[in-house]
C-alpha cells in the first residue's frame, strides 16, 4: 500500500503517521510513504514501511516471499543507494525519457529562444524563480532548505478548483494518449487473446466472477487449469445423470 507522509507544525516530515493507515488497515502486508523525500525504512507492528529520498538517489527494494498458498511468508526491504550505479543506456534511449534528458541539458546551457538564438549557460549565483504546487514547495524546496522558503506569490484557489474551472471553460474534452509511461512483462491491452478466453470462462460459469479481487493475467495458466477442471467436474455430473 502507498501512503504520503506528512508535515508538523515546523514544516518536518513525521513518518510515525503511518500508523494511522496500518492501523485502520490491518490487512495492509507492507506500506510506503512518499512525498517527504527522507530515507525511511522501519516497521509499525510487523508491517515494514519503506520511503526513500527523491529525485532517484534511492530505491526501496521490497523481497516478499509467498509459500505454496501463495500466503506472504516474509518480507525483507532494503534502501539501495543509487549513488555508485551508472544511468541505463536502455532506459536513456526511450523516446520521452530521451526528450526530457535533451530538454533539461538544452535549458542548463540556455536553451534555444522563439526567434532561434541560443541562449546563455545557466550561472551558479543566478537567481531563479520557479512555480510549483503547495505540497513541492513545503516537501521538496522548504523541508530540503532548497530555497529561502519565501513566497513571492500564492494562490486562493486549490488545485481541485482549477481544474474545475478548466473543464468548465473547455468542457467536452478530448483526452490523447502520449504513451509517457508504460508497464513492462505483461500485455495490459483489452485486445490480448487471454483476457477473453478468461472473460469466456466467467461467462461460462467455469470460473467465479471477481467482485472484490480482480483476475491478473500473470495467474492465467492457473485460471485455465482451474476453468478446464471445472468444465470437467461438470461433464462428469452431466454423464451421470444421463445413466
Amino acid at each position: 500500500m502507498l501512503g504520503a507522509n506528512v508535515l508538523d507544525g515546523d514544516g518536518q516530515p513525521v513518518t510515525g503517521k503511518g500508523w494511522v493507515i496500518v492501523e485502520d488497515n490491518p490487512e495492509v502486508d507492507i506500506l510506503q510513504v512518499a512525498h517527504m523525500h527522507i530515507t525511511v525504512n522501519d516497521k509499525i507492528g510487523e508491517t515494514p514501511m519503506v520511503g526513500v529520498r527523491n529525485p532517484g538517489r534511492e530505491i526501496a527494494r521490497i523481497d516478499v516471499t509467498l509459500d505454496q498458498g501463495k500466503k506472504i511468508k516474509d518480507i525483507s526491504t532494503e534502501i539501495v543507494d543509487m549513488a555508485d550505479y551508472e544511468p541505463s543506456p536502455a532506459i536513456r534511449e526511450i523516446p520521452v525519457v530521451k526528450a526530457l534528458h535533451e530538454q533539461t541539458i538544452s535549458f542548463i546551457q540556455g536553451g534555444v529562444g522563439e526567434d532561434g538564438e541560443q541562449g546563455e549557460p545557466l550561472k551558479d549565483d543566478q537567481v531563479l524563480k520557479l512555480a510549483v504546487n503547495n505540497y513541492r514547495y513545503s516537501s521538496g524546496i522548504k523541508a530540503q532548505n532548497l530555497a529561502a522558503g519565501k513566497r513571492d506569490w500564492e494562490s486562493s484557489n486549490s488545485i481541485r478548483d482549477m481544474i474545475v474551472d478548466y473543464f468548465a471553460k473547455n468542457s467536452p474534452v478530448a483526452p490523447t494518449v502520449d504513451d509517457n509511461w508504460r508497464i513492462t512483462g505483461v500485455d495490459l491491452s483489452k485486445d490480448d487473446p487471454r483476457r477473453a478466453e478468461i472473460i469466456g470462462y466467467i461467462n461460462e460459469g467455469l470460473l467465479p466472477t471477481p467482485y472484490d479481487k480482480s483476475y491478473n493475467l500473470a495467474d492465467y495458466d492457473a485460471l485455465v487449469a482451474e476453468a478446464e477442471a471445472n468444465r470437467a467436474a461438470d461433464d462428469t455430473v452431466e454423464a451421470h445423470e444421463s445413466h
